[in-house]
């Protein structure tokens, strides 16, 4: 079997912890070429699994580089002015970047690939992100009930690939903090709040582990997306307020379950807007 032409980078996290804006930072690199959630989509609808054989996955990764898929592309929303428009890039991208917040369990089959793709893992504050997805007109449904649901978000659940709520937080975050130190070497842990308050120094060693280096687009995107605001639920163009909006408006008891279950150092850790230990 010969190995890939091209590295691969696969970003994951739960819904709304910042994985979109994530994913535009690597498409504003020049040797990147993106895809959105191929698994997902039309085109490569469970293409692959957990079972299949390295073979399969290679293929896989083959066919969604060469996609011109729209939305693969996510051409819709960058023409809504959702996601920027992309420019100067390489003729033959280096590296495949692949976004999903979905199929989480192919992820350990994915590592050990022969390929060693990189895994980044992108962790927001869990009230921030519970409450983002509660206030989300287009995500949280408008007959739930967010006292009922915000644990285990299986109102938003429709099969074994979906991932909503704070149960899934934890689930997600012990998986990812157990296999960053199962391979050092391919898992990243992004800080979400540290990323959208000191970026460019958060940036830079996400995308050094990832084989990258920033250029001139990646700090204008950067600057622009955290200047401007824009009210769209699925705009990479968010101000800092990001950080600290949910705060006095999150339900309270909601607030106190959460921290109340981060009791563990390494999980804690995520409470604390500032970063400041």
């Amino acid at each position: 079997m010969e190995s890939l032409p091209f590295n691969v980078v696969w970003l994951c996290g739960l819904p709304r912890s910042g994985t979109s804006w994530v994913s535009q930072i690597f498409d504003s690199v020049s040797t990147t070429t993106f895809r959105m959630a191929p698994l997902f989509s039309y085109a490569f609808k469970n293409a692959v699994n957990e079972d299949s054989s390295n073979e399969e996955w290679q293929d896989f990764f083959v066919n969604v580089y060469n996609s011109k898929d729209a939305f693969l592309l996510q051409e819709e929303r960058r023409k809504k002015g959702d996601f920027p428009l992309t420019k100067d890039k390489a003729r033959i991208p280096e590296h495949l970047v692949i976004k999903d917040v979905r199929y989480h369990e192919v992820l350990e089959k994915v590592l050990e690939l022969p390929s060693k793709p990189k895994v980044v893992y992108i962790v927001r504050n869990p009230c921030a992100a519970i409450y983002s997805w509660l206030k989300s007109a287009k995500e949280f449904p408008k007959d739930a009930d967010p006292l009922e649901e915000w644990y285990t978000g299986d109102c938003r659940k429709i099969n074994r690939h979906e991932y909503w709520g704070f149960k899934d937080w934890l689930l997600l975050t012990k998986k990812y903090l157990r296999l960053s130190e199962q391979y050092p070497d391919q898992v990243y842990i992004a800080h979400y709040d540290k990323m959208v308050l000191n970026p460019l120094e958060e940036v830079s060693k996400l995308l050094k582990f990832s084989n990258l280096e920033m250029d001139e687009n990646t700090k204008q995107f950067l600057l622009s997306s955290n200047q401007k605001n824009d009210t769209s639920d699925y705009s990479v163009f968010k101000d800092k307020s990001v950080v600290t909006k949910w705060k006095g408006k999150l339900h309270p008891k909601i607030e106190e379950e959460i921290k109340a279950s981060l009791s563990e150092p390494s999980l804690a850790v995520f409470l604390d807007e500032n970063f400041q230990n």
